[in-house]
C-alpha cells in the first residue's frame, strides 16, 4: 500500500519483518505513531477502511482535548 494522507495523519502499511504473511499498519502525525498488525486475509480496502476509522476516532478525541 503507498502512503496515503487522512485528515492530517499519514497511512503506511509494510509487510511485518518477522511474518512472511502479516502487515503492519502504521498511522502517523507529528511524533505519534499508532501501529497496528494486520493479517494477510484482509484485503487493501479493509485494511484502508480500518485506518479510517482509526483516524475518525483519533480525530474526534483530538477535539475533546
Amino acid at each position: 500500500m503507498a502512503r496515503l494522507s487522512y485528515k492530517g495523519w499519514y497511512i503506511s502499511c509494510r509487510p511485518l519483518r518477522d511474518s512472511k504473511k502479516d502487515w503492519i499498519l502504521e498511522i502517523e502525525k507529528g511524533n505519534v505513531i499508532h501501529s497496528h498488525i494486520m493479517a494477510s486475509t484482509m484485503t487493501v480496502g479493509r485494511i484502508e477502511n480500518f485506518a479510517y476509522d482509526k483516524i475518525d476516532y483519533y480525530v474526534k478525541e483530538e477535539a475533546k482535548k
